[in-house]
């Protein structure tokens, strides 16, 4: 390498260290092509760090031309870099966590390109894919560690190898497309649906106490745990089990039965951060509305669910040894305290509705209300 290389190089990166501080804005002279059906999306994309096959990225090494195309790429066979465009990236941030994404989901008139968009937004909201990322004009270091080689009695030798012995860290690269596939190279880095938080980089977003989230045991199985909650915002309780309840169609007696679904995925559809640096999935308790209408279409239902002003609490929900549906977790802050005072005051009804690839009815919500449906 030349010196006038060597200069030029560190000319470059001087100059793409203060575009990447000054966080770009996203192009002002292309042409506006947004659809009113085009599908809000945003989330961390690439995270600074290690992923688990021995690679790395530098915090603040990647820089990107916005007045470029950043496409959104999806292969519907091979969940890899291969695949066709289905969005398109509007803006990109970085902060100490790494570099987020602004973006959509692209309406169109093509049969198959629309059915691809469709999916990708169906494999988001269930939480099924993750981030990759496509760079070019890097600069890797590469490291090595040996091998631990140990000799037994009998002279065997046996050599461990571990995947990070060889760490591969990108030190500079350029972001040119963003890949949505089925094993990402983050675990931490998703794809969320909607539009991003306003200000996003300048809201402190508080920490919940994980000892809120911990599971609670009750052994007996004639008396169950009503809702509580307690003065330093703690949730939980039971919601459903032992008794019987009336779902507003028949008069007989009915029986709560566990959760086809373990881990309720479609309940804990929301993600909090706790205070011990983990992060969780959740799901709501809301109030001050009423259940879904059972007369709507499923567009009407998810907006009712999706009515974010009635939410009050944050909860993790399971059902324990003896079938009972309970939850815990914590006080969303910043509430009217009136407002959780009436919803702490009352038990906690829940909605269960058919989804696609659960057998049975699975919990898709749950709200305070005067009169539940399970006694508790």
């Amino acid at each position: 390498m030349t010196k006038e290389t060597v200069a030029a190089f560190r000319a470059r990166r001087l100059a793409n260290a203060f575009r990447l501080a000054t966080a770009p804005a996203p192009c002002t002279d292309c042409p506006e092509t947004a659809s009113p059906d085009d599908i809000p999306i945003h989330g961390l994309a690439v995270p600074w760090g290690a992923t688990g096959d021995g690679r790395a990225i530098a915090k603040d090494s990647l820089v990107w031309n916005l007045d470029e195309p950043i496409p959104l790429i999806w292969d519907r066979r091979d969940g890899d870099h291969t695949g066709a465009v289905v969005g398109r990236v509007d803006s990109l941030r970085s902060d100490a966590d790494g570099v987020h994404m602004e973006g959509r989901l692209l309406a169109t008139a093509d049969p198959e390109a629309s059915a691809d968009v469709a999916r990708v937004a169906e494999l988001i909201e269930q939480h099924a894919i993750g981030w990759s990322v496509m760079l070019d004009d890097e600069e890797v270091e590469v490291t090595h560690r040996e091998p631990l080689v140990t000799e037994a009695a009998d002279g065997t030798i046996t050599a461990r190898f571990r995947r990070d012995d060889d760490m591969s860290t990108v030190v500079a690269g350029r972001i040119r497309h963003l890949a949505l596939v089925d094993t990402a190279a983050f675990g931490s880095a998703f794809p969320r649906l909607g539009q991003a938080p306003v200000n996003a980089s300048a809201v402190t977003v508080a920490a919940y106490p994980a000892a809120h989230f911990e599971p609670f045991t009750n052994d007996d199985p004639k008396n169950g745990v009503p809702l509580q909650v307690t003065e330093d915002g703690r949730v939980f309780g039971q919601i459903a089990g032992s008794g019987c309840y009336r779902d507003g169609q028949v008069q007989a007696c009915k029986k709560y039965t566990p959760d086809p679904d373990r881990t309720m995925r479609h309940f804990h559809t929301s993600t909090v951060q706790l205070s011990n640096g983990s992060s969780i999935r959740v799901g709501v308790i809301t109030a001050g509305g009423l259940h879904a209408p059972l007369t709507v279409g499923l567009d009407g239902q998810r907006q009712h669910r999706e009515n974010s002003t009635t939410a009050w609490a944050v909860v993790r929900a399971w059902d324990d040894a003896f079938g009972r549906l309970c939850v815990a977790g914590s006080v969303i802050p910043g509430l009217d305290p009136g407002f959780v005072n009436q919803a702490a005051a009352c038990p906690v009804s829940i909605e269960r509705w058919p989804v696609q690839g659960v057998p049975g009815v699975t919990l898709v919500g749950a709200l305070s209300v005067p009169r539940p449906a399970w006694p508790v």
